[in-house]
């Protein structure tokens, strides 16, 4: 707390200058500090209205007063009078402030003392927190009515704030965006105490701006003395018993009597030496008891800041301003409108409509609220509109096994099914352009050329077929294999390079094929189990990977025609996508439910665990954007994951659809393709929500307005909640929540057993380690 200056040795009150003729008010002058304050400025002459919410009250001290200045000498005697006024009430204020000025054409001394702490009614009527609406609103209201009255006195006019030493504490929980609207407790009644100060302090330097030098604002507070304000604070918040307890314990307390509470308050008031913006209270230890003395108050009260937001919330909540200007001469605000027609108007009708806007955040003070109910009603209306679902491709009569599109058109796709047959699909009119029964056993693997014209079919009956990729009606007759290329074991996937004419086939080894040649340039072969996927890298012209059923996952060169690397698993993957945009990355679809992205530079972590599938998962592949990939399970749904998220942004099931085997994204990123067992290939959007017909520049100004809206608030729980729910078939909610209960259990079976093991015998396991057996070379 801030040191403080003697004012004038021990000032008393016995040298109080006269107030004779002076006209004051004395807010909250029924009991305590006020009551002795109007009690010693009528002694000394003053005409003082005792300015009460409680009018039984008021009226007993107007009574009281009164015969206590019978005993007072006749020539320097002044007068009371009660007038009635709720400061915590606007129109209360405005009241009592237009009949005291039809009745006094002049004031020479307010004193802004009414206050609370803690009450019963912790809001006013006009829904304000009660603290910051009596301790301070109300006095501010009241000061700005009675300005003139105040400037129309013939002496130096004062107003005198009266604060309390709580306001050292308030620097901790000083917040103007809740000041006002929070529940009422006593770090309210600590922030408005410090609200008095800011607000004398502002209006001293407003004063002086204004060059108005007949009226000052000083501050003062009574120290450490007693008052019923506290008792009824424990009888209101308190059982009875308890209450009374504490009572009793204050009553004990050094307190310091009104009598001497009231004196740094009538030194603020009367005395000569006083200048505006001076703070006064007790000169004693900690300031909380002894005679008046110039004080510096907190650092925080000092704040031309804080004192600037303060006056501005205060004339927001009240809706007026509280105006200072030299003259005394009324003035008023008109607002005018000016406008050039032709700034406004369209000369011809092909001109663009011109829209003004004022973006001054003057004239937006609820700007944030306002962004969060468009983003609130955005994510919404996405979830509304999310119908993700576009067609089905029906056809085969067996389950769909594989699907390839074509990376030069968005027309045409290939499917292939467990019967043998091979489709070409016209994607965009839904419709098979040919068919073929190519195999004699379960088609495995698509794969379509770099140049869009052919691609490769390969089957578990030891074949692997080149087929002309047509997609023209007018191409008719019964398609033929281009050429065709054998082997001793059956084929489980194929895949082609990404720029060269080669590809590769997987079964019970690695094989690479030049299209020229009847038998593989190369072969690799790392254990005895087969090999169900395999894919070139998108960057690296000579490097591949792949999955076998030993729970592995392999990397091979072709220059030096040996396998690199090999990692294993704790179950098996089924398949294995790069990412087009990060090719050092790829992403394995594994048996245990979970998808794990790694670097093919670092194997022994994974960079990502993608969880939510309930089930094995079949297949992955990305997005040519890199960003996003989709991921199709044995528990009949379709997963959309972030390559940076562990959880899915979207779930796609129907009820007809079972188990997805393969799933493709199209070229464009905006389509999702899978194949299942029920023979059918269902066409997705890749965004449910998404417009797929034409979008005006209007319209897709708007559509980015609301992404940015909800990528802005997307943290916000009620966003958040939308943006994610998803309904999802009763049998995978129910093996979610049982997959939950099992990981709650095994993470706390893991902390009992560290909890009673030697320090470092149970080790913590990072998850992206855990499905990681070895790491071969």
């Amino acid at each position: 707390m801030g040191a403080a200056a003697s004012a004038d040795g021990k000032w008393d009150g016995s040298a109080m200058p006269s107030q004779k003729d002076k006209l004051a008010i004395v807010t909250g002058a029924n009991s305590g500090i006020g009551f002795e304050a109007a009690k010693a400025l009528a002694a000394h002459g003053a005409h003082v209205i005792l300015a009460c919410r409680n009018e039984g009250r008021g009226r007993h001290a107007e009574e009281i007063i009164r015969e206590g200045l019978q005993s007072v000498p006749a020539d320097t005697v002044g007068s009371v009078e009660f007038m009635q006024v709720d400061v915590g009430d606007p129109a209360s204020v405005r009241a009592f402030a237009r009949a005291f000025q039809e009745k006094f054409d002049h004031l020479d001394l307010l004193i802004n003392n009414a206050g609370v702490s803690v009450p019963t009614q912790r809001h006013t009527p006009g829904g304000l927190e009660a603290h910051f609406a009596i301790n301070h609103l109300g006095h501010f209201y009241l000061t700005s009515l009675l300005l003139k009255s105040l400037r129309s006195s013939e002496d130096q006019a004062r107003v005198v704030n009266v604060s309390s030493l709580a306001h050292y504490f308030a620097w901790m929980y000083l917040n103007f965006s809740t000041l006002g609207h929070t529940r009422g407790s006593l770090r309210d009644y600590l922030t408005s105490k410090m609200a008095n100060l800011l607000f004398t302090f502002e209006l001293q330097r407003r004063l002086q701006s204004a060059q108005i030098e007949n009226v000052v604002a000083v501050a003062a507070h009574p120290g450490f003395t007693h008052s019923d304000i506290w008792n009824r604070y424990y009888r209101s918040t308190f059982p009875h018993w308890l209450a009374e307890i504490f009572v009793w314990l204050v009553s004990w307390l050094p307190f310091m009597t009104s009598q001497m509470g009231v004196l740094p308050i009538l030194y603020a008031a009367s005395m000569k030496n006083v200048k505006g913006g001076e703070y006064y209270g007790p000169n004693g230890f900690l300031h909380m008891s002894g005679y008046p003395a110039l004080e510096a108050g907190a650092s925080t009260s000092h704040s031309l800041e804080s004192a600037s937001k303060l006056w501005t919330l205060s004339e927001d909540t009240l809706d007026e301003k509280f105006e200072l200007t030299a003259s005394l001469a009324v003035t008023m605000k008109i607002k005018t409108i000016s406008r050039v027609e032709k700034d406004y108007t369209q000369e011809v009708q092909s001109d663009k409509l011109k829209v003004f806007r004022n973006y001054d955040p003057a004239l937006h003070p609820f700007e944030r609220p306002r962004e969060y109910t468009r983003a609130l009603n955005a994510t919404k209306l996405e979830r509304l509109f999310a119908k993700p679902f576009i067609g089905a491709l029906d056809g085969h009569c067996d389950g769909v096994t594989a699907l390839a599109t074509n990376p030069k058109s968005l027309v045409a796709f290939v499917s292939g099914a467990a019967d043998g047959e091979v489709r070409v699909w016209d994607l965009p009119r839904r419709k098979c352009v040919w068919n073929v029964y190519g195999h004699r056993g379960f088609v495995r693997g698509l794969a379509v050329t770099p140049d869009g014209n052919t691609f490769y079919s390969c089957s578990e009956d030891k074949t692997v077929k080149q087929w002309a990729l047509r997609v023209k009606e007018e191409d008719e007759g019964v398609p033929t294999a281009l050429a065709t290329f054998t082997s001793k074991e059956p084929f489980l996937g194929i895949d082609h390079h990404w720029s060269q004419n080669l590809f590769a086939t997987c079964g019970s080894k690695v094989q690479v094929w030049d299209p020229a040649r009847s038998t593989p340039t190369h072969e690799f072969a790392w254990g005895a189990d087969s090999i169900n996927s395999v894919h070139f890298n998108p960057a690296e012209a000579s490097l591949l990977a792949s999955t076998g059923s030993d729970r592995n996952i392999t990397l091979y060169d072709i220059r030096v025609a040996s396998s690199m690397r090999k990692v294993v698993l704790g179950m098996r993957s089924n398949a294995l996508a790069w990412n087009p945009m990060e090719p050092m990355n790829f992403t394995v679809a594994n048996e245990d439910h979970n998808l794990y992205t790694f670097d093919m530079r670092k194997m022994n972590r994974a960079l990502m665990v993608h969880k939510d599938h309930v089930s094995a998962v079949m297949d992955v592949a990305y997005s040519p954007t890199g960003r996003e990939f989709v991921a199709g399970s044995y528990d009949r749904t379709i997963r959309i994951f972030n390559v940076r998220s562990t959880k899915s942004r979207e779930v796609y099931h129907t009820q007809r659809m079972q188990r997805i085997h393969s799933v493709k994204f199209s070229a464009d990123a905006n389509f999702v393709l899978s194949g299942s067992d029920d023979t059918n290939i269902r066409i997705w959007k890749a965004e449910a929500s998404k417009k797929l017909s034409k979008v005006a520049p209007r319209e897709r100004r708007k559509m980015e307005y609301n992404e940015s809206l909800k990528e802005r608030y997307q943290h916000l729980r009620e966003i958040n909640r939308i943006s994610k729910h998803r309904h999802v078939p009763r049998a995978i909610k129910k093996a979610t929540m049982a997959k939950r209960e099992a990981a709650v259990r095994d993470k706390k079976k893991m902390a009992n057993r560290r909890a009673h093991a030697k320090d470092g015998a149970v080790p913590h396991t990072n998850i992206r380690e855990q499905a990681i057996i070895k790491e071969l070379e």
